[in-house]
Parts: structure tokens; C-alpha cells; sequence
């Protein structure tokens, strides 16, 4: 295996040194001196970077006490183009940031790990840059890495397949903004094991696209599962807000979430249908949220924000189906169900006990749905 070690990455924050910080990775992971294993040693203290991309059948090991962080100016970041899967302007996507460290679209084999930090330049910074995207990958793994003060977000998992993140640490300040710390979108086959996360926004969030871009781009998010991971601090498990090419056979189990606002968070919008939103939570521990259960069907759903221009183009709701299985914990109250009124939302949930101040509020929730040894009782 051809290995190079970087070890001579300069130490100012000034913009020249970031730049010549990231052609020195570059040059590793994609160009001429292109090796199989690219080295950055232990214990460097902090790097700044511009955005580096890794190509295939590359692993880029950032040891223990380094942190390769991105710079704060914004001026001279690279931009990217949009992603097909979203509506032109999506949350300001007409010119996005280059992620700071992303895999070549289409790569095959691409690890990331070592121990070390991957840093944003923070949210302050006015970008909409996660810190990591693996774009189109096949067989990519993210492992025993720190990902931090993201300035969107965290870790992006865009149109991927066979994908496996291990013991990946995500921290980003409460006062950050759209900074989910991991986002599945459009993507299969994804294995996600010890993960912790803190931060602003949804601990994870899986997605499939929005409005007309998403359902013509087609790639539904399916086989993930989500596993021996813990949440802190970050409002949920999330289904959504994008969705238009559907979700099906996602899995959250065995975790725990400490005041996590909604633990189990499905975020629907009438203009990303009509492709089946189908989910399980089974085997969660919930300490201190807000409502354990929630289900917005009319979350962000403008249709300006979903691509619609026309008042004559019709919505088409997608069908949610939820499994709840082994859901335990304390909450403030325990389910607020807003479902579409057509098609409604069909649940299964058995072993769900819930100590909680109130109790379940449904609307629209289909009369197919089932109970068993639910507390406080089901209201379906």
C-alpha cells in the first residue's frame, strides 16, 4: 500500500496557509503524488485548510491532536454546484460552499479516520459548507473522527451507497444554525454505529430531496440503520423536512437521547410526494424531551421553498408508516401527531411507555393503526 505522510502543513490562520495547507493534502489525495493512504500526524495542534478532496480508493488519516480546520473567509471560498436533488435556491443553494472535506463525486472506496479533528469554520461565517460529504460514494466508510462547529450540515451522505460511519463524534454550539450533525439523503445501504452527537439542530436526519427536483432526481433513501449510538442537547430523530424521493426500511435503535426535544421527529411537506415515508425506533431510551413523538405534516412547506411556482400545480402527499417498538423514557408529553388528512399516517407501536406530564394528541391518524402496552394510552 502506497503510504505519504503531510507533515509539513504551516501554522497560520492566514488565507496563503490554508491554501497551501489543502495543496498539500490535495496533491495526496488526488493529484500526481495521489497515494492509497495520505498521513497527517499526531498531535500537529490546529491546520487551517481550504477545501481538499479525496479521490478513489484513498484514505485520508488525520491522527490524534490534529484538527484541520477550515477558514472563517468566506470571500475566498470555492463554490460548488447545486445539488440535482434540490430546488434551485434551496436555502440560498444558488452558489454553495465546497464542503472542507469531501470525496470526488463518483468515488469508490474512500476512507476517512485516525483519531483526529475535522473543524468548520462555524456558523458565524456566513457559508453553508458541511464540514464532510460523501458525494455519489460507493463503499466509503467514516471512522474514529471528531466533527465540529459545522457551518451547515455536519456530515453529509449525499447519493451514496455502502456507507458505514463507526465511532464518528459530532459537536457544534448551541447558538449554530441548520447544523443536523449527520443527513442520509438519497442514499442506501448505510450502517451507522457509535455515534454521539451535540449540536443545534437534528441529531440526524435522513432525507431523499425536495419538492419537483427531489421526485424527478428519484433516489429514495432505504436500508439504513442508525445503532449503539448516543444524542444530547440536539431537537431529533428525524424524518425530513426533504423527502421527495421517499424513505423506506430506516431503522433507530438501541440509543439513548438525553434532553433531546423530540426524540422520534417526522417533518413532512405536502409538495414532496407521493413516494412511502416508512420508519422504525425500537429499543430507545428518551431522558427529559419535550414531546417524545412528533409528526408535523406543514413543516417549512412554502412552495417557493419546494421549487412550486405555480398555484395551479397540486400537492401529493406521501404516506408516513411508523414503527415504535421498546420505546421508553421521560418527557413532558408524550405524542403530538399531526398527520396529513389524506393519505393519514398509519402506526404500529407496541411497548411504548412514556412518564409524561400529557398524554397523546392525534389528528388524522389512520384507524389501521395498532397498540399494544402503550402508556400513557394510544389515541388511535
Amino acid at each position: 500500500v502506497q503510504c505519504f505522510t503531510i507533515d509539513k502543513l504551516c501554522k497560520s490562520s492566514a488565507d496563503w496557509c490554508a491554501k497551501e495547507n489543502a495543496e498539500s493534502i490535495n496533491r495526496c489525495t488526488t493529484g500526481q503524488q495521489q497515494a492509497q493512504r495520505c498521513v497527517i500526524p499526531s498531535a500537529l495542534g490546529t491546520r487551517y485548510i481550504f477545501p481538499v478532496t479525496i479521490s478513489s480508493s484513498t484514505s485520508l488519516i488525520v491522527g490524534p491532536g490534529t484538527i484541520l480546520r477550515g477558514t472563517a473567509n468566506a470571500s475566498g471560498w470555492p463554490v460548488v454546484e447545486p445539488l440535482p436533488s434540490y430546488p434551485p435556491g434551496f436555502k440560498g443553494w444558488n452558489s454553495r460552499a465546497a464542503p472542507i472535506i469531501r470525496t470526488a463525486r463518483g468515488a469508490t472506496n474512500v476512507t476517512i479516520e485516525g483519531g483526529g479533528t475535522l473543524r468548520g469554520p462555524g456558523s458565524q461565517a456566513g457559508l453553508q459548507s458541511p464540514v464532510v460529504q460523501l458525494d455519489s460514494c460507493t463503499a466509503c466508510t467514516v471512522r474514529n473522527v471528531q466533527v465540529t462547529h459545522s457551518s451547515f450540515w455536519t456530515v453529509h451522505v449525499w447519493n451514496s451507497t455502502n456507507v458505514r460511519l463507526d465511532n464518528v463524534h459530532v459537536y457544534n454550539p448551541p447558538d449554530s444554525s441548520h447544523t443536523d450533525g449527520l443527513d442520509i439523503d438519497s442514499s442506501s445501504d448505510v450502517l451507522v454505529t457509535r455515534l454521539s452527537v451535540e449540536t443545534a439542530d437534528d441529531c440526524v436526519s435522513i432525507k431523499s430531496g425536495a419538492g419537483a427536483a427531489g421526485i424527478a432526481f428519484a433516489r429514495p433513501t432505504r436500508n439504513v440503520l442508525v445503532t449503539d449510538s448516543d444524542f444530547t442537547l440536539c431537537p431529533g430523530l428525524a424524518l425530513g423536512s426533504e423527502t421527495a424521493g421517499g424513505l423506506a426500511n430506516v431503522t433507530f435503535s438501541n440509543s439513548r437521547l438525553a434532553l433531546v426535544s423530540q426524540p422520534v421527529r417526522v417533518k413532512q411537506c405536502k409538495w414532496d410526494g407521493p413516494a412511502l415515508v416508512s420508519a422504525s425506533y425500537t429499543n430507545l431510551t428518551i431522558d427529559g424531551a419535550a414531546v417524545a413523538v412528533a409528526i408535523n405534516s406543514d413543516y417549512e412547506c412554502e412552495p417557493t421553498s419546494r421549487g412550486v411556482t405555480a398555484v395551479t400545480d397540486t400537492p401529493h402527499p406521501s404516506p408516513l408508516h411508523l414503527n415504535l417498538t421498546a420505546v421508553h423514557g421521560v418527557a413532558a408529553t408524550a405524542g403530538t401527531l399531526g398527520c396529513f388528512s389524506s393519505p393519514q399516517c398509519v402506526l404500529t407501536a407496541n411497548d411504548v411507555h412514556i412518564v409524561a406530564v400529557l398524554g397523546w394528541h392525534c389528528t388524522n391518524v389512520s384507524p389501521t393503526s395498532t397498540s399494544a402496552s402503550v402508556h400513557p394510552p394510544a389515541c388511535w
